[in-house]
Order: structure tokens, then sequence, then C-alpha cells
């Protein structure tokens, strides 16, 4: 698969998109712990500043401000995993004790940047800190936490672990979800394939979860039953009126000739009677074609396929068609590579093949050649079918195979406008491609057969050869 056509696949981008609101969520949890976490940090460093104070002015009250310097100098030596800043300064701002350096403070809370000398060297901290009064004396006490951006590191190293689990997990469950989804997705598409395919009777699998998809599943299935009803019944009253019509038209055949082989009194009596005859001939040709139509269409099967030797077939069709086209003054050329072989019915394929050339050989001017060609290439077998007629206009290339339709607007030639609607249903039948291509001048239909295992005659490395003596 192609990447383009990787990323436009609908189960790839459903698990995308699955991982991404998974990671989307996993992001918006972590922010948000990260930001509680931080919240409970700042406020336990706020509650331990308070109670330090606290402590320090219980013993102002008690002791004077020599109990507190004494006491300010013995606990900033005592602190190690949390350190504690202090600063004590008389009214006149001269320093009393403490270890904060003479940065500028207001009272209350407020962040200090400060350059602190820790053993000997310079380092730039942020305290936490709250200023308020002593006496005449003013206190700041902060605190700096030396193991906050320990436990930020620690954060991000599991919230990257976390988003990693997260794409890991959400892609594993994305892309279970979503081949869950698409398996009855594709299940349908089968089911719409099959029906498209000819087997009517093919249905949607339903799994009783009156889901969606179960809803959807059912209302398919009896839009189906619809649908196969209606086309059963219409097969059947079509069939039945051909039926009907074939026995009276073929008694009305015979009677004719009947009385024509009694002969008439008058010569535009005997001319009337063969138009008769003609005309029912070509209706009874026409009701013949349907039913045979109907019949491929209602087969729609390759379970009766056998192995058709194709290049035998062609061969026989040259001989056949190579006599009536010597006959008509034009070449009939042929390329038939030996030892061609195809799965499928052989009746119809020499039906088809017989109706496209006779179709090829009645449009074109006499004297005019009509080609044959039989090719393997890449695994594939095609057929080519040529002549330098007036061919088909672009336009029309696409309607040629529906029944009834005559490019001809006057439809003065014989025909019923059913022989290629035939080969469209033996085509279809046999998953047969058919293009039709400008042969410049003329028409050039190529029948491109499945894909089948390649021919081990084709592997000897024998040049094809041409069947010789079938040119007129």
């Amino acid at each position: 698969m192609r990447r383009s056509d990787f990323l436009r696949s609908t189960g790839v981008r459903f698990t995308l998109l699955y991982v991404a609101l998974y990671l989307l969520s996993t992001v918006v949890l972590l922010v948000t712990l990260y930001l509680i976490e931080a919240r409970s940090l700042d406020q336990d460093i706020r509650d331990r500043v308070d109670a330090r104070i606290e402590e320090l002015q219980d013993a102002y009250t008690f002791g004077g401000m020599s109990e507190v310097i004494e006491d300010i100098d013995a606990r900033r030596r005592s602190h190690v995993k949390l350190r504690t800043f202090y600063r004590l300064t008389d009214s006149t701002g001269h320093d009393l004790a403490g270890n904060l350096p003479d940065v500028p403070v207001v009272l209350g809370r407020q962040k200090l940047s400060a350059e602190v000398n820790v053993q000997g060297t310079p380092e730039r901290i942020q305290v936490a800190a709250r200023t308020v009064k002593m006496g005449e004396a003013t206190l700041t006490v902060g605190m700096e936490p030396v193991w906050r951006e320990a436990i930020d590191s620690l954060f991000v190293r599991a919230a990257l672990g976390t988003l990693v689990a997260a794409v890991l997990l959400g892609g594993a469950i994305g892309a279970l979800m979503t081949r869950r989804f698409l398996s009855r997705i594709d299940g349908i598409t089968s089911t719409v394939v099959d029906i498209m395919g000819g087997q009517l009777h093919s249905r949607v699998d339903t799994r009783d979860t009156n889901d969606e998809l179960d809803r959807l599943a059912a209302s398919l299935n009896a839009m189906l039953d619809r649908i196969d009803f209606l086309v059963t019944e219409t097969r059947e009253v079509t069939n039945s009126v051909a039926h009907d019509l074939r026995t009276p038209l073929s008694r009305l055949g015979r009677r004719l000739e009947e009385a024509r082989e009694a002969g008439t009194e008058t010569e535009e009596g005997a001319h009337a009677l063969d138009l008769a005859i003609e005309e029912s001939a070509g209706i009874l040709e026409t009701f013949n074609a349907i039913l045979g139509i109907a019949q491929v269409e209602g087969a729609m099967s390759a379970k009766t396929f056998t192995t058709v030797k194709l290049s035998d077939m062609l061969g026989t069709l040259g001989e056949a068609y190579g006599a009536l086209a010597e006959e008509e003054g034009r070449r009939f050329e042929l390329d038939i590579p030996p030892g061609i072989e195809v799965r499928g019915d052989r009746a119809l394929i020499l039906q088809m093949l017989s109706n496209l050339i006779e179709n090829a050989m009645k449009h074109t001017p006499e004297g005019t050649p009509v080609g044959l060609r039989l090719k393997r290439a890449a695994g594939r077998v095609s057929i080519v079918i040529e002549d330098r007629g007036r061919g088909i206009p672009a336009e029309s290339r696409d309607r040629v195979f529906d029944r009834f339709v005559r490019l001809e607007a006057s439809r003065t030639t014989p025909g019923n406008g059913l022989g290629l609607s035939l080969v469209a249903a033996i085509a279809k039948l046999h998953n047969i491609q058919i293009a039709l291509e400008d042969a410049a001048p003329g028409l050039r239909v190529v029948l491109t057969f499945p894909r089948a295992a390649p021919d081990p005659a084709e592997a000897s490395a024998r040049a094809p050869r041409p069947v010789q003596g079938l040119t007129a």
C-alpha cells in the first residue's frame, strides 16, 4: 500500500484520531496533576514559613530580641533538606541576625531572588518569603525547597513515560476498536460486492446487538429482500412472456412457410408471405436472445466453470470466419499463440466471441480487414478484436451494452440491439473486463480475463507463433 493510500485509510485515520484524543486527555490530566502538586508544595512552604514566624514571635514575647537572635542562629544551621533563610533588621535597617542578603523587602508575602554564599560558592536562589514587624525590628523568613527541582524532574520523567504509554495503549485500543468497527463495515462492503456480482441472495451478517450498525444491517437486508423479490419477479415475468410467445411465433412461422410452399395466386402475395416469414423469424430471434441473456444473468456462478483451451477455440473460429471473410473479399488477420487456457464456460465464451466477430464484420465495409489476436502479459490473458469500420463515438461506448440500444437512428439494418447485451452478461459472469478503444479508424474491443497462474507452455520461452493459413 502506498503511503498516501495508507494515510487515507479510514482505519488509520480513526486510530490516529483516537490516539490524539487519548493523548490530549492524558496531557490535560498530567498538567492538572502538576498544577495541584505545585500548589500543594507552595502552600506547604507558606505554612512552614508561617510556623517559623510564629515560633520566633513566641520567642520574642518570652525572651526578647536576644532570644530571637539566638533562635535564628540556631535554626538556620539545622535545616538541611529545606533551606530556611532569615533576616532580622532594626528600625534603621541594620542587620541583627540571619543569612539572607540585603534585598528589598516589603511587608507580607513575596518571591525573592537573591545570591547567597553556599559553602564558599555564590548561588542564585528563589525564596518564598514573608516579612512582618517584630516590635521596632523587621523579620523576614524565606524558604527554598531544595527537593522541589528533584520532584519536578521526577514528574517530567514520569509524565514522558506516561505519554509514551498513552500513545502505545491508545494506539492498541484505537486499532482494536477500529478493527472491530471496520470489520462490520467490511462485511457490509463484501455483501454489496456480492450483490453487484449477481449473488442476490447474499445478506449482511447481524449480531443481535441492536446497535446502530446492527440496525443498519437489518435495514439493508430488508431492502435487499425487496430488491431480490422485484428482480426475481421481473425475471420470471420476462421469461414467462418470452416462453409463452416463442411457441405461437414458431407455430406462426411454420404456417407461413406452409402457406408459401402451397403457393399464392399473385407475385405480390408471395412477396408478402416472404416478408411475414422474415419478420416472424426476427421476432423469434429477439425472444431467444432475451431468454439467453436472462439465463446467463440467472446463472451468475463460477462453480460450473471448466478449463477452456482458448487457443484452440480461437483457431476454430478463425477457420470458420476466415472462410466467410474470403467470400466477402476481406482479410481475417489472426495472431494466436498456442497453449493458452482460461477458466470458464466454453459455450458461453464461444457465443461471446462469435457475437463480437460477427458484429465487426457486419458493421465494416467489404474488403476491410478484421483482426483477432490472443496474448498473455503480466499473468493476464487478453483477446483483441479489431476492425477498420466507422467505430463507435467515445460518448456512446458506455451505452452499446444496454439492451435494445442501436446507434443507427433509422434502425433499418437487421438486428435487435441485444447482441452486445449478451456479450456484457457473459463477460460479467466470467469477470472479464471489456474495453472499447479507437482503432483509428475502426473499433478495437479488448477482452481481459481475470489474472491466472502462469502458463507452463509460456514458461518454455518459445516465441508465440500465429496460426498459419487462416487469412483470406
